[in-house]
Parts: C-alpha cells; sequence; structure tokens
C-alpha cells in the first residue's frame, strides 16, 4: 500500500505547493498528512537506513530529532512574534528521507505521466503568480505590511524557485519556459533573493555539465533583459520602485546586515552553556522583535541556527551539509545521470542560506524530494557495485 502512495506522492506534494499560491485552504492539512505518511514510510523501512554511507540520513534524522526536542520545551509562541509552522522545520526532511528510501528501493516516481502533471502544476504557478502580481502593477506598488503584500514578496518567490527545481527533467523548450517566466515574476515580486539564487544554480549546474560556454552564458543573459525589457516597457513608474527595493535604498528592504550584527553582538556576550545550546526555539524572533521593527528570523540558516540551537544546532546543520556534498562528489566521480541537478539543488540550498532561510520554509521540500532521491539512487549504485566486487573476489 505505501509503495502505491509512494509513486503518486510526488504529485500531490506539488499541488500543495499550487494551493499554496492559491491560498486555498488544506495546505497545513496535508502537511500533517506528508509528515504522517513519512513517519510510517521511515519506520516500515527502518533497516533500508542502516545502508546509508554518506551520513545524509544520520545527520538528517539527528537534525530532527534537536528540532523536535527543543519545539517541545519551549511553550507556544505569541503571535506578536510571527511564528513559523512548526511543521515547516522538519517535514523537508522526513519527505526527503522518505524519497532516499525510494530511490534506494529504484521506486519509479519519475513516469511521463507524473513529469507532464508536475510541469503543467509549476507552469500554472508561474502563471497566476504573473497575473496577480501584474494585475497590482507589481509588488513594489504595495505595501509589504499589508496581506496580499507579505504572501507576494515572501512566500511566493521561494515556492516558485523550489517547485521549478523540475525543469532539470524537462525538455528544451520547457526549460527555457519555466527560466523566463520565472525571471518575470521575480522581478515583478522584487525579491532579488531567489532571482540571484536560481542564476547562481544554473551557473554551477552548467559547470558540472561541462556546458559553460558563451552560448549559455549568452543565453541567461538574454532571459535577463527579456524580462528588465517587459519591467522598462509596461511598468515605468513601477521600474523605479522596483529598482529602490532592488537596491535596498527604500524602507522595506530586510536589513540583514543589522539582523546579522543583532544577533552576533547578543550572541558574543552570551555564557558558555547558552553558546553551546543555544537560546531556545524561535529565540531570534524575540530578539528582532525587541530591538528591531518587527519580529523576524535571521534571513541566514548558519547565524538562526547558532542563535536558537547552539553550537550543537550548528554542528549538526554543518554535518548534514557535508554530508550533501559528499553525495555531490560522488555523483561527479560516478558520472551520474543528473549529476548536474544535484549540482544545481545543493548551489541554491547553499546559496540560499546565507541571505535566506531555507529550514523554516515547506518551499525547501522539493529540495528534500529530489535531492535525497537521487541520492538514494546513487546509494544504490554503489552498494551495487561494492556487491559485485566482492562477489568476482571470491571467485578468484
Amino acid at each position: 500500500m505505501l509503495n502505491i502512495i509512494s509513486k503518486y506522492i510526488l504529485p500531490c506534494i506539488y499541488l500543495l505547493g499550487l494551493m499554496q499560491i492559491l491560498q486555498v485552504g488544506g495546505v497545513r492539512l496535508g502537511c500533517y498528512l506528508l509528515s504522517a505518511f513519512n513517519f510510517i514510510f521511515i519506520l516500515s523501512n527502518w533497516k533500508l537506513l542502516k545502508l546509508d554511507k554518506t551520513g545524509i540520513i544520520k545527520c538528517s534524522l539527528l537534525y530532527v530529532i534537536l528540532v523536535l526536542v527543543y519545539q517541545i520545551l519551549t511553550p507556544p509562541l505569541s503571535e506578536i512574534y510571527n511564528p513559523y509552522e512548526p511543521l515547516f522545520y522538519h517535514v523537508f526532511i522526513t519527505t526527503g528521507i522518505s524519497f532516499w528510501i525510494m530511490g534506494y528501493k529504484d521506486n519509479k516516481i519519475m513516469m511521463d505521466l507524473t513529469k507532464k502533471i508536475i510541469a503543467g502544476i509549476t507552469i500554472v504557478a508561474l502563471l497566476y503568480s504573473f497575473f496577480i502580481m501584474l494585475s497590482y502593477g507589481g509588488v513594489a506598488s504595495l505595501s509589504i505590511g499589508s496581506e496580499i503584500g507579505t504572501f507576494l514578496y515572501q512566500t511566493v518567490p521561494y515556492l516558485l524557485l523550489w517547485m521549478s527545481s523540475v525543469l532539470f527533467i524537462l525538455n528544451k523548450p520547457l526549460r527555457i519556459s519555466i527560466i523566463l517566466l520565472f525571471a518575470i515574476v521575480m522581478m515583478l515580486s522584487t525579491k532579488r533573493g531567489p532571482l540571484v539564487t536560481m542564476f547562481v544554480g544554473l551557473i554551477i549546474s552548467l559547470l558540472i555539465n561541462g556546458r559553460i560556454n558563451v552560448k549559455a552564458i549568452l543565453s541567461l543573459s538574454l532571459v535577463a533583459f527579456i524580462g528588465y525589457y517587459i519591467i522598462d516597457i509596461y511598468f515605468d513608474t513601477f521600474l523605479s520602485d522596483w529598482l529602490g527595493r532592488w537596491s535596498e535604498r527604500d524602507d522595506i528592504s530586510n536589513g540583514r546586515e543589522e539582523i546579522w550584527d543583532l544577533i552576533l553582538n547578543d550572541v558574543s556576550n552570551q555564557d558558555a552553556l547558552t553558546i553551546i545550546f543555544g537560546n531556545g526555539y524561535e529565540a531570534s524572533h524575540k530578539l528582532t522583535y525587541r530591538f528591531l521593527w518587527n519580529a523576524i528570523g535571521a534571513h541566514n540558516d548558519f547565524i538562526d541556527i547558532l542563535y536558537n540551537f547552539g553550537i550543537l544546532g550548528l554542528s549538526l546543520f554543518v554535518f548534514l551539509i557535508i554530508s550533501y556534498l559528499k553525495n555531490i562528489v560522488i555523483a561527479i566521480k560516478v558520472k551520474f545521470s543528473h549529476a548536474d541537478m544535484l549540482a544545481y539543488l545543493i548551489a541554491c540550498f547553499l546559496f540560499g542560506s546565507f541571505i535566506s532561510s531555507n529550514m523554516t520554509r515547506y518551499a525547501t521540500v522539493y529540495f528534500g524530494v529530489f535531492f535525497y532521491y537521487m541520492a538514494g539512487q546513487i546509494e544504490r549504485n554503489r552498494n551495487n557495485i561494492i556487491v559485485k566486487q566482492e562477489s568476482n573476489t571470491m571467485l578468484l
């Protein structure tokens, strides 16, 4: 039964993303159902997890356990602190572990019909986001404090970034369409982070694939130029607002440096025990609420985790990243067919972790789906090779 569900769960995960963009009910319930599936699926395949040699599963489980312990020990935060949905802290990792198992078992989750469905959902999400931002004349014309302004500026961009990861398993026309649409939507949203993140990820993937050349650079530059030209032609007033927000000259930029300085200065004045174990779940929100303009995360996973979970949590996070990088190295070494996609995913994840918060949003579940699934496939292939080598040795 679980194996049958696993074949069709990917379109459901993409549907949850679309539901979030459409702002329809049921997303939270869907996340809880996904977490329940993950829990049951992981327990029913527990023995397979021991076959992990890169440490990705061990580090993932330890990090999830750490976060759960801190969440249990911390009383629910008041709404004035803008708490994140607690489930978002670990649903992408537990989903990732489930998909690692699917990859190791070689479950066929990327059937032609599945590819068409998730590609269609992604394009619908991009088009809907484009038209709703278009109807407002771009997010720059909205108050960032308004509900719709906050939603279009904070939630939609990174959700679209990670949903667009599907472009690597699509044909060339669809890939170009998704990249172009994404670039235009990001310009309308005035959100710099996801646009730069995708650009960095694409450059890294082209390097890994050995396809970085003048043509590739010109193609990416052309996409950026077309997006800018469309904005310039149709949104003359919006353009000046957009440039102001892009360069952080207006009053609604995230002020990352100010947030980082505040948190790191506070860490430097703490006792050794607090530095080791942290200040508690979402403590950074309480600090920024007290000293800055709003309760807000660090916009940097490393700093956020250090402040909330201490050196202990940061160490687990770093070990988790090292396990990701091990899989990239192995993928390149064995010439894994989707090494470029793995490189794109980890580049986006790392870049996003430095300028944003991957570890606190539902959108990162798409990273978990694709990266862990391919990591499971790589581990399966490695173990099969080892078994064959041992068999050949015994025959000699």
